[in-house]
């Protein structure tokens, strides 16, 4: 695998919410990202990043936890949930972050 993909990976992100998802989305390879879940008031939320490398496309869960009583938040990013030769459509991430959940919940 190449190691420019965003899988497996932990960061320490300074700010609110939407930091941890702005960090992802700063990356240039990372083509579009979204909250799944954002229930948690704390923003203990998760959701999925979708990556170019070459002419390949990933499709990424992440995880991000508040880390109080310290500041921000610790973003966690996961294994390669589908790649394709084209982009994903948002119907299809849909259904696959439903399998996704479904398998491991």
């Amino acid at each position: 695998m190449l190691k420019s993909v965003l899988t497996n990976r932990e960061y320490q992100i300074k700010g609110n919410w939407y930091a941890p998802i702005k960090h992802l989305q700063d990356f240039k390879s990372v083509v579009l990202s979204d909250f799944w879940h954002t229930s948690s008031s704390a923003g203990d939320w998760d959701g999925w990043l979708m990556q170019k490398i070459n002419n390949e496309y990933f499709l990424i869960p992440f995880f991000q936890e508040n880390n109080w009583p310290r500041g921000g938040f610790t973003l966690t990013t996961g294994d390669i949930l589908a790649s394709s030769d084209s982009v994903f459509f948002r119907k299809d991430i849909n259904q696959i972050m439903l399998d996704y959940e479904e398998m491991y919940s």
